[in-house]
């Protein structure tokens, strides 16, 4: 089933908690650009890395009462493209427990959406606004989120401009154990940061 762009404008200003957006495109293209509040869930991240979304996909499999929004590039009954990346994450979300009935399909794909003129957010500022479960979440380090449960995105990154090498210190002492994702949150912070972050 399909959602038009007017009716998923509609429901998210009645009730944003009622709708989830999920980008099913490549991380690269989701960094550059996204609907706004969006959640990355791309095809080839969850195909090769199902683990690092497992806490999204347990929120997803609980939401009963959130309708979920999924698109790609291009989409609709005229685009041609019958099977793209977000149908395929639309049937591995109803094989985990997902019912049908909650899943649409944004009618037209994002290149429609932006060549539309509606509003494009780039993940960096859309982490900014939105705070530390969003950046781990767009990261694909959610992961991790029970680390950070007394921490704000703002407090992260004033001990990361402190000292780097001291911050990824600290979120070893935090229990952060891969190298690898302490980098990663590291630089995805200071990026947010350049994207601007709230005063908390």
């Amino acid at each position: 089933q399909y959602m038009h762009p007017e009716d998923l404008l509609r429901l998210m200003q009645q009730d944003p908690s009622k709708i989830r957006l999920l980008d099913c495109r490549d991380r690269a293209e989701y960094d550059a650009g996204t609907i706004p509040t969006a959640t990355h869930l791309g095809q080839t991240s969850l195909m090769f890395g199902k683990e690092h979304f497992q806490s999204l996909l347990n929120e997803l499999v609980s939401a009963s009462n959130v309708k979920l929004v999924l698109f790609a590039n291009t989409a609709g009954p005229n685009s041609g493209m019958t099977a793209g990346r977000d149908v395929w994450v639309m049937s591995y979300l109803h094989e985990v427990g997902v019912p049908m009935e909650n899943m649409y399909r944004l009618a037209i794909g994002f290149h429609a959406w932006q060549s539309d003129g509606r509003e494009v957010q780039t993940a960096d500022s859309l982490c900014a606004a939105s705070g530390l479960p969003a950046l781990l979440a767009a990261t694909e380090l959610q992961h991790l989120e029970a680390f950070f449960v007394t921490e704000t995105l703002r407090s992260c990154a004033d001990k990361l401009n402190q000292s780097r090498p001291a911050f990824l210190q600290w979120l070893k002492e935090l229990g952060v154990n891969k190298l690898v994702d302490r980098q990663k949150l590291a630089s995805a912070i200071a990026k947010a940061e350049r994207a601007g972050l709230p005063d908390e």
